[in-house]
This record gives C-alpha cells, sequence and structure tokens, in this order.
C-alpha cells in the first residue's frame, strides 16, 4: 500500500518531472476535510473568542433589549447598523461587528426580538423571525431604535 502513495520522479537536464501521479484513495478528499474542519474548530476554541465591544441595555416600549455597540479603530468612516440572523445577537454577529470597527466603522448591533430572547431550535427561530415579518411596524420600530 505504501508504494502506491510515492512519488516517482525523474532528473532530467535541469528540471524534476514527474512521471507517474500518486493514486489515493476515493475517500482521501473526505478525510482531509474533515482533518481540516477538526483543525479549524480546536483551533477556534483554544483561541476563544472575546469582544471588544460592549453589549448595550435599551428600552423599547417599556420593553428590554440588548444590543452590541464597538467603536471604529481611529477615524470612524462612518456607521453601521447590523441586524441578527433567526438566533438573534449572539458571539457570531459580535464578531462580525468587531471586524467593521477594525475597518473604521462605528458598529451597532441592534436586538429584534429582546433581551434574552435567543431562540434556539429551528421552530423557535421560524417563530421569532415570522413574528417580525408579520408586524412590519414593529420591525421597522425596531430597527428604529438602534439608530437612536
Amino acid at each position: 500500500m505504501r508504494a502506491q502513495f510515492q512519488h516517482q520522479v525523474r532528473v532530467g537536464h535541469s528540471a524534476v518531472q514527474p512521471i507517474a501521479s500518486c493514486k489515493r484513495p476515493a475517500i482521501y478528499p473526505f478525510i482531509k476535510y474533515v482533518v481540516a474542519c477538526t483543525t479549524m474548530a480546536v483551533s477556534v476554541q483554544a483561541l476563544g473568542y472575546s469582544p471588544s465591544g460592549e453589549d448595550i441595555d435599551y428600552q423599547v416600549d417599556n420593553e428590554a433589549f440588548e444590543g452590541y455597540f464597538v467603536k471604529a479603530q481611529g477615524t470612524s468612516r462612518g456607521s453601521v447598523l447590523l441586524v441578527h440572523d433567526w438566533d438573534g445577537i449572539d458571539d457570531y454577529e459580535r464578531e462580525r461587528a468587531d471586524m467593521l470597527a477594525e475597518q473604521g466603522f462605528d458598529t451597532f448591533a441592534v436586538d429584534l426580538f429582546g433581551e434574552g430572547h435567543r431562540p434556539q431550535a429551528t421552530e423557535e427561530k421560524q417563530a421569532a423571525t415570522q413574528a417580525l415579518y408579520d408586524d412590519r411596524q414593529r420591525m421597522r420600530e425596531l430597527t428604529q431604535a438602534g439608530l437612536e
């Protein structure tokens, strides 16, 4: 089996040229993918993510919300309002806000679900998002609150 993974080369006058390509088992690309994914997952967990901004508590119609603000590094080039996806504000949005701040933008990740409401199950995520789609006026009010 070992011989099938070795490259054979012929040395010419000025270059090394392959004679036969390496024959790998069909599962090799999958194994390579799994190893790469595992390595990245372990690396990210080992490094951990530490937000550079701050959580901001605010009220809309006497209801508590928790956004995330990070100031631009250096001179601000403008402001960005970041809207979370269907699971609410989490480290994904915080990290994206931090990345925008590194590019010179003051960034606020607005909370459209309410403080502590972070849906986990797919059905909960769909319901929370659908409630916003069904009441566009409320979605506009919550978005506007992130700009104030």
